[in-house]
């Protein structure tokens, strides 16, 4: 998604030059649907 999202490929206009981190440039909605829409889930992790 991030391979899509830098050059505009989503869509949308592509993303100015800088230094970004990945939850930055994704909206939460959009990774959790193409996430189950790829089999991947959300786990919640006990802490040790």
């Amino acid at each position: 998604m991030i391979l899509e999202r830098l050059p505009g490929l989503d869509g949308r206009a592509a993303t100015e030059p800088g230094l970004l981190c990945p939850y930055q440039l994704l909206e939460h909605g959009e990774f959790l649907t193409r996430l189950q829409q790829e089999g991947g889930r959300m786990m919640t992790l006990p802490l040790a």
